[in-house]
């Protein structure tokens, strides 16, 4: 049992990580850009690290975003799905299939 609690911390650990690690990155980039400006620093080099920062941090938050987005359409789907007769449920999915291979 004890081995399972740890298990699911660790896992909670990580979702929550991976929630703030975006948001991380846009407040390091914004921190070091404010140190460059009070630092008078005009060198291309030392805007690379805030400006590298911001970019993961704002690509993390798309890919996010995105990825909640592909879950609630698919349990949309999926929902409408269950309203179908089992007959019509694999008509569906099949003609879904063949579009899909025939796209590649």
């Amino acid at each position: 049992m004890s081995e399972l609690t740890a298990t699911d911390e660790s896992k909670t650990l990580l979702i929550s990580v991976n929630e703030e690690l975006p948001w991380l990155l846009l407040g390091g980039s914004i921190l070091s850009a404010i140190l460059l400006i009070i630092t008078k620093t005009r060198r291309v080099v030392a805007w690379l690290l805030p400006l590298s920062l911001a970019g993961a941090g704002a690509a993390m938050i798309f890919m996010q975003r995105r990825e909640l987005e592909i879950e609630e359409k698919e349990a949309r789907i999926l929902t409408e799905l269950d309203t179908l007769d089992p007959v019509a449920r694999a008509q569906v999915l099949i003609r879904v299939t063949e579009k899909e291979v025939s796209r590649k």
